[in-house]
């Protein structure tokens, strides 16, 4: 598509890796599901549900093989001709 309106693709690559995914949108769910109006219960449930979430995920990214399989977005990076 890019090429086809006179780009020139230099590369692409997915950001993210399934780990990283599957943990953003399980904490996503959490939120959705547990934040209220008050900042103060808010702040309890990110120190309670999210952060230990978030940093599980972080380590079994580092832990787990990649699969690009499921990423978080495409980055396309090339020039005009």
């Amino acid at each position: 598509m890019l090429e086809l309106n006179g780009f020139v693709v230099t590369s692409a690559d997915k950001t993210g890796n399934y780990v990283e995914v599957i943990t953003q949108l399980w904490t996503s769910y959490i939120r959705e599901l547990l934040f209220t109006h008050n900042k103060y219960v808010n702040i309890g449930v990110t120190c309670l549900f999210i952060f230990p979430f978030h940093l599980a995920g972080f380590i079994l990214s580092k832990i787990l093989p990649k699969r690009q399989g499921l990423y978080f977005d495409t980055v396309v990076s090339g020039y005009k001709k």
